[in-house]
C-alpha cells in the first residue's frame, strides 16, 4: 500500500475516533493535492456534524475545485439539517459551480419551509433565523405557500393544511411518531403505484423510507423505494446509494445505481471511486449514465485528470456540435490550468495545453 493510501486510512480512523484536530494535522501533510482534498473533505463533514464553523474554513482549503464544491455542498447540507441556516448559506455561496450552488440554495429554502411547518407557527422573523435580506434574495423562490414580507416568512393556507396532516401523523415527520408506525404493507405500495400520483399513502411511504435511511436500515429502504413513482424513486435511491458509499459498500451502491434512472450525484461519487482505483472501464460506464451537462463536466474533468485526453472519451458527446465541443474542451483546459498553477503540477499543465489545443481544433472546423 502506498504512503498516500496509509495516510488516508489513518485519517479515516482518526475521524471515527473523534480526533478531528489530529486528522486535520495529518491531512494537511499529504503532498498530493487530490488526495489531500479528499481527506480535508471528510474532515470538513465531520466538523459540520459537530455544528462547528471550522467545517467551512477547512472545505475552502481544498485545492481541487470539484472536490471543494462537493465538500461545500455536503457541509451546507449538514448545517441545513441542523437548522444552522446562516452557515449553510455561507457554504453554498462559496460553491463555484452555478448549477450545484442553485441546487444547494433550493435545498436550504426547502429545509427552512419544512422547519416552519414542523414548528406549527404562522410566521418566522429573519432575526429568529439569523438571516438578512441578502440571504433571502439568494434563497428565492421559496416553496409554494411560503411568502416573504416585512422581514418575515409567512405561512400560506396550503401549508396550514399540510401542517394539519403532519399533526395527525399522515406525513409522519415526527421521529417518535414515525418509529411507532408499522412498515407499509405490499398492497399499500402496489395501490400507490397504480394511482401514479403523490397521495397521502405515498407521502407516508416516502417519510418512512427517510426514517429507515436515518436509522441505517438501507436494505429495507431500498426495497420500499423501488415501489415509488418516479422521480421520488430516483431521489431516494440516490440517497440510499450515497449512504452505502459512506459505509464503503461499493457493490451495494452499484446495485442501487443500476436501478436509478436519474442519479447524477451518485454517478459522480462512483466515478471518483473508479478513478481512485484506476478502473477506466467502470469510470466510462458510469460516466455514460450521467444525464445533466454540469455533472458530465465534473465527470469528464476527473477522467481527463486521471487518464489524460483520449479520443474515445468524445464518443459520449455524439450529436454535440463542433462549436460546443470546442467550448467544452477549452473550459476543461482552463480548469486544469487553474489547478496546475495552484499546485505547481507540470503534468496537469501539459494536459491543459493538450486539451486546449484539441478545443481549438474543433473550433477551426467551424470556420
Amino acid at each position: 500500500m502506498s504512503m498516500i493510501g496509509k495516510d488516508l486510512i489513518e485519517v479515516r480512523q482518526l475521524i471515527s475516533k473523534g480526533l478531528l484536530d489530529e486528522a486535520l494535522s495529518l491531512a494537511e501533510n499529504i503532498k498530493d493535492p487530490y488526495w489531500r482534498g479528499y481527506a480535508l473533505k471528510w474532515i470538513a463533514q465531520a466538523y459540520a456534524e459537530r455544528g462547528s464553523e471550522n467545517a467551512l474554513s477547512i472545505a475552502l482549503r481544498i485545492p481541487v475545485t470539484s472536490l471543494r464544491n462537493d465538500a461545500l455542498w455536503m457541509v451546507s447540507y449538514i448545517f441545513s439539517k441542523k437548522g444552522k441556516f446562516k452557515l449553510s448559506i455561507t457554504a453554498a455561496r462559496n460553491i463555484t459551480n452555478q448549477y450545484l450552488r442553485k441546487k444547494t440554495m433550493r435545498f436550504i429554502s426547502n429545509s427552512i419551509a419544512k422547519m416552519i411547518v414542523e414548528k406549527g407557527v404562522s410566521e418566522v422573523r429573519l432575526s429568529d433565523l439569523e438571516l438578512d435580506e441578502r440571504d433571502i434574495e439568494e434563497l428565492k423562490p421559496f416553496p409554494y405557500g411560503i411568502v416573504y414580507k416585512d422581514k418575515k416568512l409567512l405561512v400560506g393556507a396550503d401549508i396550514h393544511r399540510i401542517k394539519g396532516e403532519v399533526k395527525h401523523g399522515i406525513l409522519a415527520l415526527n421521529t417518535a411518531t414515525a418509529s411507532s408506525q408499522k412498515t407499509p404493507s405490499n398492497h399499500v405500495i402496489s395501490d400507490t403505484i397504480r394511482r401514479k400520483k403523490v397521495d397521502e399513502q405515498e407521502q407516508y411511504i416516502i417519510q418512512y423510507i427517510k426514517r429507515l435511511i436515518e436509522k441505517g436500515d438501507l436494505e429495507n429502504a431500498y426495497s420500499l423505494a423501488l415501489g415509488l413513482s418516479e422521480h421520488y424513486r430516483s431521489a431516494l435511491l440516490e440517497e440510499i446509494g450515497l449512504a452505502y458509499l459512506e459505509l464503503s459498500c461499493i457493490e451495494k451502491a452499484e446495485k442501487v445505481f443500476k436501478k436509478c434512472p436519474q442519479c447524477d450525484s451518485l454517478a459522480i461519487a462512483l466515478l471518483r471511486i473508479y478513478v481512485q482505483r484506476g478502473d477506466l472501464k467502470k469510470a466510462l460506464w458510469v460516466f455514460s449514465k450521467i444525464k445533466h451537462p454540469e455533472f458530465q463536466l465534473f465527470g469528464l474533468y476527473d477522467i481527463f485528470r486521471a487518464w489524460g485526453f483520449r479520443g474515445e472519451f468524445i464518443q459520449f458527446f455524439q450529436g454535440v456540435s463542433e462549436y460546443k465541443m470546442g467550448r467544452l474542451l477549452k473550459f476543461i483546459a482552463f480548469e486544469l490550468l487553474n489547478e496546475a498553477k495552484l499546485n505547481k503540477n507540470e503534468k496537469l499543465l501539459r494536459l491543459s495545453k493538450e486539451v486546449f489545443e484539441k478545443g481549438k481544433e474543433y473550433h477551426r472546423k467551424c470556420l
